[in-house]
């Protein structure tokens, strides 16, 4: 990761690494994210067992940053995105199949909406707990 012009934290790259030990065999799959701002894409590689099976491009909105789920949740944490538990936050994240928000909702709606659902059974004076 790196901060950038606005003091969020972007991502670089981002990889996952799995080993399975199969009674066979080990199995090893690698995928990695290589996040290219100045051309605005961003690159998808899976490899197996050391050779690389998919080499894809993707294009990133002019101007606009997608984040990996690591960098998004430091974000988050840091304020980056506006006060957590107020409103509803988008985040926009790189997925397998391109880009994509992770939508933050507060859990507060979420109670309103079940002291609604409770009003009447008798059980709504000790909710929530």
């Amino acid at each position: 990761m790196r901060v950038d012009a606005t003091a969020a934290l972007v991502p670089l790259w981002h990889s996952s690494h799995t080993i399975r030990d199969k009674s066979k065999g080990r199995s090893e799959k690698i995928k990695r994210y290589t996040f290219d701002y100045s051309s605005g894409r961003v690159r998808s590689q899976k490899m197996k067992n050391g050779k690389l099976y998919q080499d894809e491009w993707f294009n990133l909105e002019k101007g606009s940053t997608l984040f990996d789920i690591l960098s998004a949740l430091y974000n988050l944490r840091l304020g980056y995105y506006g006060q957590v538990g107020r409103d509803r936050l988008l985040i926009p994240t790189f997925h397998r199949k391109g880009p994509q928000d992770i939508v933050v909702e507060p859990l507060v709606s979420a109670r309103e909406k079940d002291k609604k659902f409770l009003q009447g059974c008798g059980c709504d004076s000790t909710y929530p707990r």
